[in-house]
């Protein structure tokens, strides 16, 4: 049990056996399920997904992030989060990755988009918050408009355009056709 302050004390609430390897200094993998079996009997930790522990009440959004990596949260979850989509999708989280998949885990519907690699690994427009990587809501925009094309917004009034203009630029000519349109009308309001 010496370890579990350990895991309290890193701020992260979903671990990898690599970092965990890291926080408690030990290399042997089969000494670190060992450590991870005896906190599990004591209702410490669970395992979530393959290869991924969590304390009971872990981060969804960090969850998400690290089963697929790499990976950020995107779409209609930072939409939503940010007044821009009105639709509730509370019980699903929407990240950007290399490929798509559809995960449930605890009632939690995980969804994976794919996007190209050039656009997935560029940093411009995301926020890391020591847990997880996070488009901002331009960054989102820009994802939704080159997954979905012609897609419609709530609210776009609080957005900036600025912002929006220079991170489009990672983004397709196509797609940076239709956020150019976007922006123009945008200004228009």
């Amino acid at each position: 049990m010496k370890y579990f302050p350990r895991l309290i004390s890193s701020n992260m609430t979903v671990f990898t056996t690599d970092e965990l390897k890291t926080l408690f200094g030990i290399q042997n993998s089969s000494h670190i399920n060992n450590i991870m079996q005896v906190m599990k009997k004591n209702s410490l930790v669970k395992n979530v997904a393959k290869r991924l522990r969590c304390l009971n009440n872990y981060n969804e959004w960090e969850l998400a992030s690290k089963i697929r990596y790499p990976s950020y949260i995107s779409f209609e979850s930072v939409l939503q989060k940010s007044w821009i989509i009105f639709q509730n999708y509370q019980h699903t989280i929407t990240l950007a990755a290399s490929n798509s998949l559809k995960k449930e885990i605890d009632g939690i519907s995980i969804e994976y988009h794919k996007i190209k690699t050039s656009i997935l690994t560029n940093p411009v427009g995301l926020n890391y918050n020591w847990k997880y990587y996070e488009a901002c809501p331009e960054r989102a925009i820009c994802d939704m408009v080159y997954l979905y094309k012609n897609t419609n917004f709530d609210n776009i009034s609080n957005l900036d355009l600025k912002r929006l203009e220079e991170i489009s630029c990672i983004y397709p000519k196509k797609t940076n056709l239709l956020l150019s349109n976007l922006i123009k009308y945008a200004q228009s309001e």
